[in-house]
Formats: structure tokens, sequence, C-alpha cells
């Protein structure tokens, strides 16, 4: 559901912001002709209506097939998520609101794209219109050229290619912005992959260091602990013990479990939200930093501990907070809650770590054989199957990555081909002079690389916090999505973006040979 709202509103301002740079761009190329008709008699409102048009009309004809094709994939990804999940019964529904809702938002965001340069369409004076623009001022050398003055002394070819990106700031900035666009459109997509990989790795690969648990079927003592470490191809085994508890702080309360393990355990390790690895010691509890947020609480201070199962409660110090990407729980040391029960407590669970090349199939029966275990939980299959699970949001986040790409690509080439169209009366002024067609194709070229790569940084950063929004919304008490994007999809994402910039120049600079 986040999702589903999420994409639609990204794609959607891309494409808008996209339209408007276009609109604009077509409307100053034809300021002159604007200036004619005003100064000839059309009415202004037909000014707006033409120019309007050049919005809602696309986004008409894209809107309407769009809802016919998205009600029929729809059912497609439906049938595809019960599938996974092996829910029996399938129920596919079409709703005619949401195909009206979604023409009425594409249209909506066409139109806005198209309002601002229709207005300004329609109050342009003639006079000023017909003049055209006059360049006033004498050339000056580039920033690049200030900052490094070994670039001063350069062919003046290339220098014209320095100072051309300050020469018309309006061109630039529309082509950074369509960097920057692509950017975002594609990192949102891949940061959601590289964070769910991170967030499952963390969880069954760096915290729990357990190959194995197995839940014993009452109160279990030294004595089941002990026949589990006589299973042959079990190397260590950690008893545990978990209740229901409820954490209170003045009037706030927060409901989770509570697990006890012994003092420096091996079998599990404790993330801090900095980053660092804790230990569990002889005193004090460790929380989810979500208890902190909720409760309002900090390090160093108490929590009433309600404990249902055991009929009381007790008061412990926080010792530290968890950055733990599945679940909000409370820890403590067997140590320690048995000296604040006032007796042992007895294990529920033990964390079992395999031999080497053991795996959980080869002890599998010998532990569930034993009268005091009630069930066997191979944590590694438990991996697999939340990576199986995670299917379907891989295919439908790769699905938006495979979108944000081809609309990444669409943003470039426009920019691309209406740099290289802009340039029509300097390409032949150059011409003119004698310049090789081949010399001014390099020229332009490495212009628009310029501004592309200026571009790429910004949208990187761009990128990066409209991803941890993105990612933050599904975030709650019980799940930790802390944006995490590998460096080499940063590169990759700036390599395409580089690739996709030099591809959209072929058909414009086949027009200025």
């Amino acid at each position: 559901e986040e999702m589903a709202a999420f994409f639609p509103m990204l794609f959607l301002t891309a494409a808008g912001l996209a339209s408007y740079v276009m609109i604009s761009r077509l409307l100053h190329a034809q300021r002159p002709h604007i200036g004619v008709m005003l100064a000839n008699g059309i009415r202004k409102r037909k000014v707006l209506r033409h120019y309007l048009a050049y919005g809602v009309l696309p986004g008409l004809l894209a809107a309407i097939p769009a809802a016919i094709v998205g009600a029929l994939v729809a059912r497609v990804i439906t049938r595809l998520y019960t599938g996974i999940l092996a829910i029996p019964v399938t129920l596919v529904e079409i709703h005619p609101a949401n195909a009206v809702g979604g023409v009425m938002f594409g249209v909506g965001a066409a139109f806005l794209a198209a309002l601002a340069p229709a207005l300004v369409a329609a109050r342009i004076r003639p006079a000023e219109a017909m003049r055209g623009e006059t360049p006033t001022g004498g050339g000056k050398a580039s920033v690049l050229e200030r900052l490094i003055p070994p670039l001063r002394r350069l062919p003046i070819r290339w220098r014209m290619a320095f100072r051309g990106i300050e020469r018309n700031p309006r061109r630039t900035l529309y082509t950074i912005l369509g960097v920057v666009l692509s950017l975002m459109l594609v990192l949102v997509s891949w940061g959601m992959i590289d964070t769910v990989n991170h967030l499952l790795n963390t969880q069954f690969q760096e915290i729990q260091q357990e190959d194995a648990v197995g839940y014993f079927a009452g109160p279990a003592g030294q004595a089941d602990i002990a026949a589990l470490m006589e299973v042959e191809g079990v190397a260590s085994v950690e008893p545990s013990s978990e209740v229901p508890v409820g954490l209170r702080a003045g009037d706030g309360q927060y409901d989770t479990a509570l697990i006890s393990l012994p003092a420096g355990t091996e079998l599990h390790r404790f993330l801090s939200p900095d980053g660092e690895w804790l230990e569990l010691s002889d005193s004090g509890l460790l929380v989810g930093e979500s208890v902190g947020d909720l409760l309002g609480v900090e390090v160093g201070d108490e929590l009433e501990l309600l404990i249902p199962a055991l009929g009381f409660s007790l008061t412990e110090e926080i010792a530290g907070f968890l950055n733990e990407p599945l679940g909000t729980l409370a820890y403590i040391s067997s140590e320690r809650a048995s000296q604040l029960v006032g007796a042992e407590l007895p294990a529920t669970s033990a964390l079992i770590q395999y031999e080497d090349g053991v795996v959980g199939s080869d002890i599998r029966p010998a532990v569930t054989d034993l009268a005091s275990v009630a069930a066997f939980n191979d944590s590694n299959a438990l991996y697999d199957t939340a990576q199986q699970f995670m299917v379907m949001f891989y295919a439908f986040v790769g699905v938006m990555l495979a979108f944000g790409g081809a609309m990444a690509f669409a943003l470039i080439f426009n920019a691309m081909s209406v740099n290289i169209a802009e340039r029509r009366r300097e390409v032949a002024t150059l011409l003119a002079v004698g310049t090789e067609r081949r010399t001014i194709s390099r020229l332009i070229t490495t212009e628009n690389l310029i501004v592309a790569i200026i571009g790429i940084p910004i949208g990187l950063v761009a990128g990066f916090y409209l991803s941890s929004m993105a990612m933050g919304t599904f975030s709650s008490d019980m799940f930790k999505f802390d944006l995490y994007v590998q460096p080499m999809t940063f590169v990759w994402s700036s390599v395409a973006i580089i690739v996709v910039a030099l591809v959209s120049q072929i058909p414009g600079l086949r027009a200025v040979r």
C-alpha cells in the first residue's frame, strides 16, 4: 500500500517536471511567433489554451490506456502475490474508481506542468517577443578556467565548451535538472533493493549467530541443555528464556518479549544505533531503540518490567539501545534475571551452533527425538524462507526500477536533443567560418557531458535523501528500514547516466552533420 502511493507520486512528479521543462523550452523557442500572433489579434486565452494542450492532451492520451493496462497487470500481480504466499483463494476485482482516479491524477499532473509556461505565453508582450533576445556584454573566462588557470591555455574550441555552460544558464539548469531527476528515479528503487538485502543479512548473518533454535516443551534445566550438547554435529548450545513483558516508564508502556541469555553470549550479537557491537553484561537491559522513542527514556534510565507469566514486576536500568532490523525486543543476562527474580530461571529454548560442515537436516531428527524438545527451527532455512517471501518485493521494485530507468532515459534524451536543437544558429555560424562538423560535434558533446557530470553529485545526494524518505515510510516499532546503499550502486548509477547522455546525443549529432 505504501509503494502503491509512493511510486505513482514519484513518477508523476518527475513526469510533470520533465513536461514543464520541455514546454518551457518550446515556449522560449517560439517567443517570436507568439509575439507575431498576439500582435495580429490572437487572443491571450487562445494562446493559453494552446500551450495548456501541450500538457493536457498527451496526459489524457497516456492516462486512459495506462489505466486499462494497469488494471490488467494488477490481475497478474495479485495472482503472483497470492501464489507466492500460498493463499488458496484469490479474488480479483476491477475497481472503476481506481481507474478514474488514475486518469485524473495523470491529467492533473500534466495540466499543472503546462500551466506555468502557458500563463507566461499568454502574458508575453508582442513587441519584446518579436524583437528577440540580444546578448549584452562581452565574453569572459568560465568558472572552470578561473578555478584552474592552466585551462586557459587550451585551444579556443575547448574553452568555448566551458564557456557555453555559463553562456546559457537556462539550458544548463534544465539539463542538470534532468540528470538529477533521473538519478532520483533510479536510486529510489535500487536503494530499496540494497536496503532489504542489507537488513536481512544484518539480522540473519551478523546478529543471529546461531544455526538453529530448539524450543522446549516445558521449562528446561541443565540436563536438557546437556542432552542437546550430546547430539552429534552440535558444537555449542546456549540456554535462552523468553517471556512476555510490558516495559513501563511514566504513563507509557510498550509490550514486547524479554529474552535472557548468558552474559557474554557468543550466539547472539547486539548492534547499537551507532554501528558498534555491545556486550550483554551482568547488569542492565538492552532494548530496541524504538522503546526510547516511544517511552521517552535514555541510557541510564530505569524501566519497570511487568511480567504477567511470573505474576510480579521488577525494575532495571537501561544499559544500551539496539538497532535490530526485525523486532523490538528487550535482553537481559540470565545471571541478572535470576538475581532479580531470586531463583534460577528455566530455559524455554536453546540456541544451537553446528560443527563445521554440518547442515540442519543432519541433526534435526536427533534433536526433535529428544523428549524435552517440542520444535526445531533451522536459522538458515528461515533466512531462505524470508528471501523467498521477498521475491514479490524484489519483483515489484524491479519493475519500478525498469520504469524509472526508462523515464530517466527519456529525461536525458529530451534534454540532450533540445540542447542540440537550440543551437542551429550557432552551428550554422561555425560552419560558415569553416569549422569542421566533427569538431562541432565534439564541442557539443563535451559541453553536454560536463553539465551531466555537474548534475551527477547533486542527483546522488538528492536520490539518497529521497530513498531515505521512501524507506522511512515502511519503518515501524517492529521493523527498522534504515536506508543502506552499496557504494557500487552510486558508481553504476553515475556510469549509466553518462552512457545515456552519450547515446542520447546520437540523433541530434546526426542532424548536425
